[in-house]
């Protein structure tokens, strides 16, 4: 039992520290209101400067701790810590004044008064200032110092019996709040052990979620890889059709995977949003084509209508809306069988909101399951549900990306006519001046150095540059990389993060400490994909980042995208 107090008792602990304050500051008008009352209550028995005297003592001192709380909680110096304790000191002591004078008054009034006041400020410090050992301990020292003065004039002025009933009364007393105190320390000390639990475990997901992210994505990357290449030599329509049948699967199980890191990812708080101008008539026509072969091969026609007031430039998250379409689109074409899925575009100029319906001539969807539709891995019972295709999530994480971008997914549906899912999002027209990212150049004549230790990845990586134009050179780690390289001879570095001798972090970190390759352009090639994946790397030395399995096309933007800035006529899509 030892132990758990111990826990609670470090005045050190941020967790303690933190939670007392948040309860002191939660509970102030409330304290300050019975302040108030009870210095009113009070000036009928006594001298009426006296109790006015502590209440706006109280008040000055309570209302100045703001200051210092604030100060405490943003930097955590222990003088703050001490300056607070000293003044919770200070307003317990003048709290407390004020019951002890009346109820050494001797009559029955002031001393109902006065003891009622007293019981009312030991409860208030059990309930609000029991978070922290310390700060619980000095509240309640002048409470008991206050009891130990108004002790000796009662049993003085009362009769053995009533010297007995006011003795027992307060032993009693005394005796409860300590059980009650106890009770309280050990309860909040089981909930800060239970949050430490919980966040240690949400750490281990995350470390374990990057790694078996890692161990899935680095084979799909050469399976992926590989069957693009083929793809892309294939000697007849049978080579084709396998390679293409590869590509699918491979994408498929992709998507899978990112459906869950991305639902680990939301539930982390890892997404963040980024507008920039985009042209949504792009990102609509992009969509429509990663899935135009895969509604054709169901027979169905993939058409898109964009309304003409839809301005050029909107600023949009292109990724995150471009995610939330394509999992709208995905969702009405698995879910369709004959017909039809078009997706709408319009704009309103009053409100600068941008609308996305993806239209389906499905089955449709009763109006039971409509609050299923997008709860985390929730399938409703039709055909493809029974079939196991997809996690259930895709429909959670686009109303959750929707509504971290200030927007929301909403469905309206009716049995055997079809549903009709809407984005709906604030999209303002872009500033003149800001325009869409320009169509890519070729990656002609660029020389790029891949740094990665596995063999697979680096014939894939290098078969895309090649492919693009580029002259691909090769690392199999840190240490490799850093004698390969030569400012007057690289373009950009493909960088991979986890290698032997010398890993992705550190060699980066070593090139950006070289003035000579400091200009270099390093972007982060990673299997991880975790909840903290991407958007950290872009301020720990690299210019950009790359997950795996890697695709050309989206090798052939980053790479234009972080080179844009640097090289004159080279332009970001």
């Amino acid at each position: 039992m030892g132990n758990r107090w111990t826990f609670k008792a470090r005045p050190s602990d941020p967790d303690t520290t933190r939670l007392q304050i948040a309860a002191i500051v939660r509970e102030r008008p409330k304290r300050l209101a019975a302040i108030a009352a009870a210095s009113i209550v009070a000036m009928p028995f006594l001298p009426p400067h006296w109790p006015a005297t502590f209440g706006l003592l109280y008040f000055a001192i309570d209302l100045g701790g703001i200051a210092v709380e604030r100060r405490m909680l943003s930097s955590g110096r222990r003088r703050y810590f001490l300056l607070h304790s000293l003044m919770i000191f200070v307003i317990s002591g003048i709290t407390i004044a004020t019951p002890v004078m009346l109820m050494s008054d001797g009559r029955l009034a002031p001393f109902v008064v006065g003891s009622t006041i007293m019981w009312g400020i030991v409860i208030h410090c059990v309930v609000i200032r029991s978070w922290n050992v310390q700060l619980y301990v000095l509240a309640t020292l002048p409470i008991l110092a206050g009891f130990a003065a108004m002790v000796p004039p009662v049993i003085g002025t009362v009769g053995r019996v009533e010297m007995l009933a006011v003795i027992g009364s307060l032993l009693g007393g005394i005796a409860y709040i300590g059980a009650v105190t106890r009770d309280a320390f050990l309860l909040k000390a089981d909930l800060i052990g239970a949050k430490r639990q919980a966040d240690a475990a949400n750490r281990v997901k995350d470390r374990f979620l990057t790694a078996i992210s890692h161990e899935l994505r680095t084979p799909l990357n050469g399976i992926l890889g590989i069957a693009q290449m083929m793809a892309d030599d294939a000697r007849d329509r049978a080579e084709a059709e396998r390679a293409e049948i590869l590509i699918a699967s491979g994408t498929m199980l992709k998507s899978l995977l990112d459906d869950i890191l991305d639902h680990a990812k939301m539930q982390a708080g890892g997404f963040t949003v980024s507008p920039a101008p985009a042209d949504i008539r792009h990102i609509v026509r992009s969509v429509q084509r990663l899935f135009r072969d895969t509604a054709a091969a169901k027979g169905l026609v993939l058409e898109t209508v964009t309304h003409h007031a839809v301005p050029p430039a909107l600023m949009l998250d292109t990724l995150r809306v471009k995610q939330v379409v394509s999992n709208l689109v995905a969702n009405a074409i698995e879910h369709t069988e004959l017909g039809c899925v078009e997706i709408g575009v319009a704009w309103d100029a009053e409100t600068g909101r941008l609308t996305v319906g993806v239209r389906d001539s499905g089955a449709g969807i009763a109006p039971d399951d409509l609050p299923l539709l997008f709860r985390s891995f929730a399938q409703l019972d039709d055909a493809s549900a029974r079939r196991g295709i997809g996690t259930g999530l895709g429909l959670s994480i686009s109303r959750d990306l929707a509504r971290l971008m200030g927007g929301d997914v909403t469905v309206t549906s009716e049995l055997g006519q079809g549903s009709d899912f809407t984005l709906s999002l604030p999209a303002p027209k872009a500033a003149d001046g800001q325009t869409t990212a320009a169509s890519p150049a070729p990656l002609a004549g660029l020389r790029v150095l891949v740094v990665d230790d596995n063999a697979t990845n680096r014939l894939i990586a290098g078969s895309f540059l090649e492919r693009m134009g580029a002259r691909p050179v090769f690392a199999a780690d840190g240490r490799e990389a850093l004698k390969a390289l030569d400012p007057a001879r690289m373009d950009v570095v493909l960088m991979d993060i986890q290698m032997p001798v010398l890993d992705g972090h550190a060699a980066t970190a070593a090139i950006r400490a070289d003035r000579a390759f400091d200009a270099i352009p390093v972007i982060a090639l990673t299997a991880g994909g975790g909840p903290n994946e991407g958007d950290g790397y872009l301020g720990r030395g690299f210019d950009g980042f790359l997950p795996k399995p890697l695709g050309r096309k989206a090798m052939e933007r980053e790479i234009l995208r972080v080179l844009s800035s640097r090289l004159p006529g080279i332009a970001a899509e």
